[in-house]
């Protein structure tokens, strides 16, 4: 079954894998589940550890690639722009663990000593674990741990909220511990390049719907078209227009699934100024054509109700 990621208009992810009573989430994905083994380009608030549990995967956060092999990891911090893809087109199987930093209480000191000074600290965007050093061991084990528990309540059908608080109290303490010496609240150039990104992507994921330009997404951020596609290729590695093309097909996507409106109209809806476009840039993300990827997902979609 295909998972979608759900973003708001400023492509943060509208997490909807938290357990009832606590702010973290637990997965347990394949690469293949995404429609070209690759998520969306996107962020949130919450920290994101992944473990590798076979195969391997390519890990993108803020402009740079990171390579991931069975047994290693990767720590993306709190609004750091990244998504994961596949390795020479190969599946992955991994554990993907989510932990909003609010789970302890934002005005406590816990928070402001030993939470908020990592997730501000503007070069921690990434850290990755990697199986045979001793420092990033205890890390691995935790994600391990939250995968563990994650596969008993599916088994068992019980509450692990309180198992998970514990289990990330222990991760906070691994991580503080491995990067304390690094904590620097000093902004540099790639902090405000960041941020020129994330205002254009703002802007197309509110505009998608209208004709837009290379010009267009520049200006919403007051930078050239040069710089515009210069940051697209380093915080997305594609070009704006690819960028926006991808965003309209899985808007494409929802209305394919969700409304009774002819595949035409979606295609205007979203953005695109003719059929034939709309139809060759969704092969190109999707691997099917609009009418059969509707058929084939709400076969899905039936078979699981």
């Amino acid at each position: 079954m295909k998972i979608e990621l759900k973003l708001m208009k400023d492509a943060a992810e509208i997490v909807q894998s938290y357990l009832p009573y606590t702010n973290i989430g637990i997965q347990k994905n394949r690469l293949s589940y995404f429609d070209g083994m690759k998520a969306l380009c996107h962020w949130h608030d919450d920290v994101e550890l992944v473990k590798i549990i076979d195969g391997e995967m390519n890990y993108y956060v803020n402009g740079k690639t990171y390579h991931l092999k069975k047994n290693d990891g990767i720590i993306v911090n709190s609004k750091a722009m990244h998504y994961g893809f596949s390795h020479h087109n190969r599946d992955c199987h991994f554990i993907c663990v989510l932990i909003n930093p609010y789970i302890l209480g934002e005005n406590s000191p816990i928070y402001h000593h030993f939470i908020f000074p990592i997730i501000s600290s503007y070069h921690l965007d990434v850290c990755c674990l990697y199986e045979h050093n001793i420092q990033h061991q205890n890390i691995l084990k935790n994600i391990e741990q939250f995968g563990a528990i994650y596969s008993e309540q599916i088994h068992h059908h019980q509450s692990i909220d309180l198992d998970c608080i514990a289990i990330a109290c222990h991760f906070w303490k691994n991580w503080y511990n491995l990067i304390k010496e690094k904590i620097d609240n000093n902004p540099h150039e790639d902090v405000r390049e960041l941020l020129l990104q994330k205002k254009m992507t703002q802007f197309i994921y509110q505009n998608y719907m209208h004709p837009l330009k290379l010009d267009n997404i520049a200006s919403s951020a007051n930078i050239c078209r040069s710089k515009c596609c210069q940051l697209f290729k380093k915080y997305a590695q594609q070009s704006p227009i690819s960028f926006l093309n991808e965003y309209r097909v899985e808007k494409a996507k929802e209305m394919l699934l969700n409304t009774s409106s002819r595949i035409t109209d979606i295609a205007y809806s979203c953005g695109f100024n003719n059929l034939s476009y709309f139809s060759k840039q969704f092969y190109k993300v999707t691997q099917y054509t609009p009418k059969k990827y509707q058929q084939e997902r709400l076969i899905d979609i039936k078979g699981l109700e």
